[in-house]
């Protein structure tokens, strides 16, 4: 879900006049020099990579190759784009044409952010959006605060994809813990990629974020977005999905759009241990989010459950705002 601080932080830099969204993404890396796949394909803009309609593709269970363990030093975000783009350059469809989730894109923003704003990427978001938002169980890494508080990741033995983790999973010896409960728990590992799926927290942050944001970019005074640019995210460059199994999915600036007429932003999160999503309904001044250590939980039953409650029928003394 790290996908929407990152998303955040791109829109923040362009109220700022650092960027734009329509900006060609080689103006700020030199380089993203990628293969497209005609001589008269448009040029992938920093909007492209928000929306998933770069073209550039994802890199699925090549993800689980780039973790590290505690006590190993951070990846500089910038150096590690410039290393993974070339072997995934060749683009899979025209850019601006529908949408394809990729990780990759995202790997490249937190690039862009690094060069605009200066400073690495996991620093800009702690100062832009973290602290101000008073999210202080959430990081990059675990924090001594934190560390009292944190979940172990876990897997079902009898799960189809549990064979196969100790072939994709980087550092499987170091990542299993132990067997218990009809369980894997594993042992704490951090991403390389930290724009995609870098950041580490807890609910009740998760809901600090998603109220600033329900209630226009703003939250006790600290505010992360304009009103106008939220609005943008809510509703604009939404593009329709070429994954079959997904026909009617559309895809926002960071959010997926879903629920239909009832209209609700979406992000799922996850990996080998943990699964996540987050839901808000601008409409209803409404969000929720689950997280599980369990990469198997049906996160989307859960929220859709949490949705159907009638949330707007509670007592007239409960406080007016964003719930």
């Amino acid at each position: 879900m790290t996908k929407i601080p990152t998303a955040i932080a791109i829109l923040q830099l362009q109220e700022q006049g650092r960027l734009s969204l329509d900006d060609p993404v080689v103006r700020h890396l030199p380089f993203f020099k990628v293969r497209y796949p005609a001589p008269t394909s448009r040029v992938v803009t920093v909007r492209h990579l928000l929306n998933h309609s770069s073209g550039l593709p994802d890199l699925g269970f090549g993800l689980t190759r780039w973790v590290h363990l505690e006590g190993e030093p951070p990846v500089n975000q910038t150096a590690f784009a410039e290393k993974v783009l070339p072997d995934h350059a060749t683009l899979v469809f025209e850019p601006g044409t529908h949408a394809v989730y990729s990780n990759l894109g995202y790997i490249v923003l937190g690039a862009i952010i690094e060069k605009v704003a200066g400073q690495p990427y996991e620093d800009y978001v702690r100062e832009h959006i973290l602290i101000p938002l008073r999210m202080t169980q959430t990081d990059f890494i675990m924090t001594k605060a934190m560390r009292a508080h944190r979940a172990a990741g876990s897997q079902p033995l009898l799960d189809r994809w549990t064979p196969l983790l100790p072939f994709v999973v980087k550092h499987w010896g170091a990542f299993e813990r132990e067997i218990d409960g009809g369980h894997l728990w594993f042992n704490f590992v951090y991403t390389d990629y930290t724009p995609s799926t870098g950041l580490i927290g807890d609910a009740p942050d998760v809901a600090r974020l998603m109220l600033a944001y329900l209630n226009d970019g703003e939250l006790e005074g600290q505010r992360i977005l304009r009103p106008e640019t939220v609005a943008t995210m809510t509703s604009a460059d939404r593009m329709g999905s070429a994954v079959a199994a997904f026909p009617d999915q559309r895809q926002g600036l960071g959010w997926v759009v879903a629920c239909g007429t009832r209209a609700c932003l979406q992000h799922m999160g996850g990996g080998p241990g943990f699964g996540t999503e987050m839901r808000v309904y601008p409409r209803e001044k409404l969000g929720i989010v689950v997280l599980t250590n369990d990469m198997t939980t049906d996160t989307d039953a859960i929220l859709r459950l949490a949705a159907s409650v009638p949330w707007d029928h509670e007592p007239a003394t409960r406080a007016p705002g964003p719930h």
